[in-house]
């Protein structure tokens, strides 16, 4: 059993500017009244601060924007009427997190268990949320988890290989989402509740003194089980309208467990996931021994965004590495390479702001030479 109990302090204050040539003459500035009675008509929860607001926005407007002119006097920059005053707050959350294990030995080489556990991630602030006019979206509260593990661990061929086997299965609640807002800001929201089950198998042969090979295999199946209405990116915007989706009247939404293109799974999360690798250890001269390694990973495609409308492509990397160890100075000499077959997939696929598109692709083919000294 463990127990959490975390506090976070903050102060935050908010408001928002824009270039003239919206409606207001080069260099006018609503006046500190005219800015409190419009921060109190967007936000009646601001009253009981309502004879200090005109001061507090007073003070705003005769700080000091850069040497030699205050605020109100830069011509090229007008404050939008309202925002909200500084407030100092803090985050309490307290959780009590228990962990039961059941594990049963069939023999000297087979061992089986049961796992459940709970876990949770703390709430935070969202210093960039520009809402102006409320305080609603500039916190967001803990996430929580509880998982499910069933598994085994197998000693196979006399010792000479070890089986590993897990399903597993984990239920989040309140599960933390980053997501825009209206106003085109990232913010993180307590948006949904999701699931992430499936296998684990990992192995492990040594097929003589100086060869030994293994793998591992993932299938996982992570889906977002329930969801609040979010704010369409641009991107979504302009796909749902070109299809005839009208939003002149109403904003485009969307759900993380009901999407538009029918794909509800959580981002960076593949299906298949595979690992292959071989090694050969050996001596070759008094005090020396050399090391072959070689290896190749695939990962399936996945998505690279919350809203499930870019991926990442799928990808096989492969790698190996020859390695001089001498065992009686500690010292080993290596030449390594990755990504030997030079692939130049997508690893991350992106909607960027105001509506641009960003991919980043894997690292090239790349060689090395390594010197180690161990003392």
């Amino acid at each position: 059993m463990r127990y959490t109990d975390e506090e976070n302090e903050f102060a935050l204050s908010k408001g928002t500017w824009y270039t003239n040539g919206v409606g207001l003459p080069w260099g006018a500035y609503p006046s500190a009244n005219e800015i409190a009675a419009s921060a109190l008509a967007a936000d009646p929860s601001l009253a009981p601060w309502a004879a200090l607001l005109p001061v507090i926005y007073g003070a705003t407007s005769s700080a000091q924007a850069r040497p030699g002119y205050t605020v109100s006097q830069l011509p090229t920059y007008i404050a939008a009427p309202g925002g909200t005053p500084r407030a100092e707050d803090r985050l309490e959350d307290d959780q009590w997190i228990p962990t039961a294990k059941l594990q049963y030995f069939l023999d000297d080489d087979t061992m089986l268990y049961f796992t459940v556990a709970s876990g949770f991630k703390a709430g935070g602030v969202n210093s960039g949320n520009i809402n102006v006019y409320t305080r609603e979206g500039d916190t967001f509260g803990a996430e929580e988890a509880l998982s499910f593990e069933l598994g085994g661990k197998f000693t196979l061929l006399d010792g000479a290989a070890q089986l590993n086997v897990a399903l597993f299965r984990t239920e989040f609640d309140d599960l933390q989402t980053a997501t825009i807002t209206p106003q085109g800001a990232v913010t993180v929201v307590n948006a949904a509740a999701a699931v992430t089950q499936g296998v684990d198998l990992d192995a492990t042969w040594r097929l003589s003194e100086t060869v030994t090979v293994g793998g591992a295999y993932s299938w996982l199946d992570a889906y977002y089980d329930d969801s609040e209405e979010l704010n369409c990116g641009s991107y979504m915007t302009n796909v749902r309208a070109a299809a005839g989706e009208d939003f002149s009247t109403t904003p485009c939404t969307y759900r993380l467990d009901d999407m538009p293109n029918g794909d509800d799974a959580l981002q960076r999360a593949p299906e298949h996931t595979v690992t292959l690798w071989g090694e050969y250890f050996a001596p070759v001269a008094d005090g020396w021994d050399l090391q072959l390694y070689g290896s190749v990973n695939y990962r399936d495609e996945s998505s690279t965004t919350l809203d499930n409308y870019f991926y990442a492509d799928d990808l096989t990397m492969v790698g190996a590495r020859v390695a001089l160890h001498d065992t009686r100075r500690k010292w080993s000499v290596a030449l390594f390479g990755n990504n030997l077959l030079d692939e130049d997939g997508l690893v991350l696929h992106q909607e960027n702001s105001a509506g641009a598109i960003k991919g980043m692709i894997t690292t090239p083919r790349t060689y090395g030479l390594q010197l180690v000294k161990d003392w």
